[in-house]
């Protein structure tokens, strides 16, 4: 596209070139009647029409993109929205897959709490039915000693006659020492009896601690059966909850490169928009110039004309009154011979050297380049013409500025009845601006670095007819001149 609208308004440079007339020749002049511009103009006239029409047609596409851009950020937008819905949604699951592990480890202690304390209350349960069955032996054993002293009571008639042994003491000695074997014999019944009732009260007690052990141990491992199933279930959850993260994940990175694509889409569209704003406003501005070049050769023309009538009428009087017929002065009013310095069209456009040729670095250097020991020798115009285009304000190093250029100049020339255009490119400084008229050997600028360039150099191309883009009109000028 931005190839099409180079050729749309350099077809108008082509015209617009061959009604300018600069070659500093009388010939030339001769060729640049107001008739000739009156017909280049209606020419210009059409093709400005067709530059016009790819002006709208340009309008067309910058709406087309704008809309486009707009349908583009709108999707983008949603999917920003999706994405950051996605995140959220995954921040919420990795919490709910903490907050099932931590129930997972939760259930994982009590179950192990609960199993230590089964295997405690099974050791205890253990040791409380030793104490029991040794228990129950004591109680046992009393039982025996307490059957024999009742059937000892039985067989003294229910009593015990201790008054009859204490009575039939010898002597106060052995009172005393019956009064101690009675006391002994009636404190060991009694520690007896004592002794089997609290062993049968603590049987109970044991027993019945035993029975509750027993409870708590069935309890306790029906609770761990509970907590081992919810812990299963809540593995299950958990397998479910990293598989459903996974999925959320893989989406969010599909949108994430959906993102990317549309982004770099969008940077596209932004960046093909700005070509065509940028081919516009220069197609826009050319057209003006152009335009601008034009109405002033035309005044330029006219008064040449008037000038070249008023002549003729002052040669008219003359030979009138000398009623001659000589009509030498007649021919002078077309200009003369070509002067002596412009034998050739152009001249060497600067002092210095040669650094390439035209036609090297596989064809593709439409121009020559031409280096001095002076960095900022002055450049020159190789012939009288019109400029119609100027790059100003490159610096060093910024290798795009002037499409490449840098500082650069293009002038219009219209010799021996064609048109030429010329280019002088990486300049440093640039003294001439859009719509200067430009005699031959007038300094336009001086050498320098802008641009894509390597080091000081005038890059300096002639285009037999107008400058485009794909260079198709260009030739070498060294034939021209030489260094």
């Amino acid at each position: 596209m931005l190839m099409k609208k180079w050729l749309a308004f350099l077809t108008l440079t082509v015209v617009i070139a061959g009604v300018t007339v600069w070659s500093g020749t009388t010939t030339a002049e001769a060729n640049d009647s107001v008739d000739e511009i009156e017909e280049d103009l209606k020419e210009v006239e059409e093709n400005k029409k067709e530059i016009n029409s790819e002006l709208e047609n340009l309008q067309s596409q910058l709406e087309e993109l704008e809309s486009e851009k707009s349908e583009t950020e709108d999707e983008l937008a949603q999917i920003n929205n999706e994405i950051e819905q996605a995140e959220l949604e995954i921040r919420e699951k990795e919490l709910s897959i903490e907050q099932t592990e931590t129930e997972i480890r939760q259930l994982e202690t009590e179950i192990k709490k609960l199993e230590n304390e089964i295997k405690e209350l099974e050791a205890e349960i253990k040791q409380l039915e030793e104490e029991i069955k040794a228990t129950k032996k004591r109680i046992e054993e009393r039982e025996v000693v307490l059957k024999d002293r009742l059937r000892t009571l039985q067989k003294n008639g229910g009593s015990v006659r201790y008054i009859e042994v204490l009575m039939g003491a010898s002597d106060f000695g052995d009172l005393i020492s019956r009064s101690s074997a009675v006391s002994k014999v009636m404190d060991q019944d009694q520690n007896i009896l004592d002794e089997h009732f609290a062993d049968k009260k603590k049987l109970e007690e044991t027993m019945t601690e035993v029975e509750e052990s027993k409870a708590q141990v069935e309890e306790n491992k029906k609770t761990v059966e509970q907590n081992k199933q919810a812990m299963e279930s809540k593995r299950a959850t958990l397998v479910k909850q990293k598989d459903e993260l996974d999925q959320l994940v893989a989406n969010l990175d599909e949108r994430k490169e959906e993102q990317e694509v549309i982004l770099a889409n969008l940077e596209e569209e932004q960046e093909e928009m700005h070509d065509h704003k940028m081919s516009l406003a220069e197609e826009q501005e050319i057209l003006s110039n152009r335009e601008a070049a034009l109405a002033q050769a035309k005044e330029e023309a006219k008064e040449r004309k008037r000038q070249r009538e008023r002549e003729r009428q002052r040669q008219r009087e003359a030979e009138a009154e000398d009623n001659s017929n000589d009509s030498s002065a007649s021919s002078n009013s077309g200009g003369g011979t070509t002067p002596a310095d412009t034998g050739s069209k152009f001249m060497r456009p600067m002092n210095g050297y040669l650094t390439d040729s035209f036609g090297t670095r596989g064809g593709t250097h439409y121009g020559i380049d031409a280096g001095s020991y002076n960095k900022t020798t002055p450049i020159y115009a190789a012939a009288s013409g019109k400029v119609y285009r100027v790059e100003s304000g490159c610096v060093r190093g910024d290798i795009e500025c002037g499409g490449g250029y840098g500082n650069v100049v293009y002038m219009t020339h219209y010799i021996d009845g064609k048109s030429y255009d010329t280019v002088y490119a990486h300049m440093s400084r640039v003294h001439v601006s859009v719509g200067d008229t430009v005699e031959r050997g007038q300094q336009i600028g001086n050498m320098g670095s802008t641009g894509s360039s390597s080091g000081p150099h005038l890059h300096f191309e002639v285009h037999n007819g107008s400058w485009q883009g794909d260079k198709r009109n260009a030739i070498n000028p060294l034939q021209y001149f030489s260094f």
